[in-house]
């Protein structure tokens, strides 16, 4: 005997079909989002060999971070933090990218899509387990 459809109602393989795609495309458009906040903008600055001057108001970006052989129990307990004359900034975002052999990169970015004008200090700390290393860059941006 067939049960009397309910008007209105779709059939649960409708739903269930409607549903998958609904969230496909959700997840699609948070993980597009989440990949366009992971954009380095300029050119890299690089503490360990910083220029001297770099052109004012044009953008670039720093990134420093630590690698490691797969494995490595520590590896949440390591962090690079920036601070840009004597005031920590927060990092835009950071990766972590594993290579071949088990090689993993942990990596902080720091975005300046502004660029800077005038001299500034810029002191990054390699935070571990076993304490903390720093170097500090100043650069004078030009116009």
């Amino acid at each position: 005997m067939q049960r009397p459809g309910i008007r209105g109602h779709l059939p649960v393989w409708v739903r269930l079909a409607v549903a998958a795609v609904t969230v496909a495309v959700l997840l699609t458009a948070v993980g597009g989002a989440a990949a366009a906040t992971k954009v380095r903008v300029g050119d890299r600055i690089s503490l360990l060999s910083p220029p001297a001057t770099y052109p004012a108001g044009t953008a670039f970006h720093i990134w420093h971070g630590f690698v490691f052989q797969d494995g490595d129990v520590h590896l949440g307990r390591y962090r690079f933090e920036l601070d840009v004359d004597g005031v920590e900034r927060s990092a835009d975002f950071f990766d972590v990218t594993t290579f071949d052999r088990g090689t993993i990169s942990k990596v902080w970015t720091f975005n300046f899509p502004s660029g800077l004008t005038g001299t500034h200090t810029f002191d990054g700390y390699w935070i571990t387990p076993d304490g903390t290393d720093s170097l500090s860059a100043t650069i004078v941006f030009t116009p």
